[in-house]
């Protein structure tokens, strides 16, 4: 039985999120040229990009959302109580949430009901929105595949949302989740 999706014809935007300014470890504006081939790359295949960057990459994609022009109180909250957990350092530590918090804000704000996220690092060589089972789904992303979920092991609830898709309600969810995550130190 072959599927047809509603989105089959319409463009679903793909959010890369992208600040150089205050990461000295990502290098200045010298080592952003992986940012260039990840856009140029991905419009190859026809997928709608939005860049959410600064002002060292501002030229580099049709649609360049500046993300000092968002504000998300969420975001302020988030950050009340977020703790480093990581080995990166703390502006990257948060960077790797923040970009969910501007999406989140970006979709309300413009009513995108859907989007797929993908790393300034990543190639891209489909059109993401030719697949037919978007309507099905309301989130997507890597996993490893044999993680454990027991209670003390290392890799618990281990994923990757650097190719990911979302729903508008996934990404509000998501964004209530880590706020409740942090906020009551649950499962930290």
């Amino acid at each position: 039985m072959n599927t047809v999706s509603k989105n089959i014809n319409k463009k679903i935007p793909v959010f890369i999120h992208h600040e150089i300014g205050e990461k000295k470890q990502a290098g200045k504006d010298n080592r952003q040229s992986y940012l260039k081939q990840c856009i140029s790359q991905a419009e190859k295949f026809e997928n709608e990009i939005f860049l959410f960057g600064d002002n060292t990459n501002e030229s580099w994609a049709r649609n360049f959302i500046d993300v000092k022009d968002i504000t998300s109180e969420k975001w302020d909250e988030f950050t009340c109580y977020f703790h480093n957990y990581s080995t990166y350092p703390e502006a990257w530590a948060k960077g790797i949430f923040k970009r969910f918090f501007l999406f989140r804000e970006y979709v309300l704000k413009n009513d995108v009901k859907n989007f797929f996220v993908l790393d300034s690092d990543v190639l891209l060589y489909a059109n993401l929105s030719e697949f037919s089972f978007w309507d099905e789904i309301d989130f997507a992303a890597e996993m490893p595949l044999r993680q454990s979920l027991k209670e003390n092991d290392e890799l618990r609830w281990t994923i990757c949302a650097g190719v990911s898709y979302w729903t508008q309600q996934s990404i509000c969810d998501f964004i209530d989740f880590c706020i409740d995550t942090y906020k009551n130190k649950k499962n930290l």
